[in-house]
């Protein structure tokens, strides 16, 4: 099993890293990494590539790498991590969370806790994805290049 994707890579200006990145009223909110029980859950059910068996993945991935979330009330309503290729990747805002910047200010802090270990941030964008590309640019990101990417399954290799 083969599958085609064609992406652009956006990548943020440096300056921008470093900038105030939240400022709220709401009470129980809270900002930080994912933690691994319920950051887990959350990616597991709101990432449209998720299926049968990806949770031993999402496990290490939110265990080891930078991420970024918006929790309210003890669970994350908003969330992105970095995936082993050191993009970032997954950002989901929960339906009922939407248009209150919450995505902006999990995706600054996960590009924060990259830049502050030495990494460039950078996430890829499908090409058909305009209000993707659109949140991607209001944060100050530019097209870094297109690229395609062809994966490859091998079956019982997941």
């Amino acid at each position: 099993m083969s599958a085609f994707f064609h992406f652009q890579d956006i990548h943020l200006f440096p300056s921008y890293l470093f900038q105030t990145y939240f400022r709220h009223s709401e009470p129980n909110l809270e900002i930080k990494a994912l933690d691994v029980n319920s950051g887990v859950d959350f990616i597991l059910s709101t990432w449209k590539y998720a299926k049968e068996g990806s949770r031993p993945y999402v496990e290490k991935i939110v265990e080891r790498n930078e991420s970024g979330a918006v929790y309210k009330d003890g669970k994350p309503v908003s969330a992105i991590v970095t995936v082993p290729d050191g993009l970032l990747a997954m950002l989901y805002t929960l339906n009922d969370h939407r248009k209150k910047g919450y995505a902006k200010v999990a995706v600054k802090y996960a590009m924060r806790e990259q830049a502050m270990n030495g990494m460039t941030p950078c996430l890829t964008v499908e090409l058909r994805n305009e209000p993707s590309k659109a949140f991607h640019e209001s944060l100050g990101m530019k097209v870094a290049h297109v690229s395609d990417w062809v994966t490859f399954h091998k079956p019982g290799f997941d």
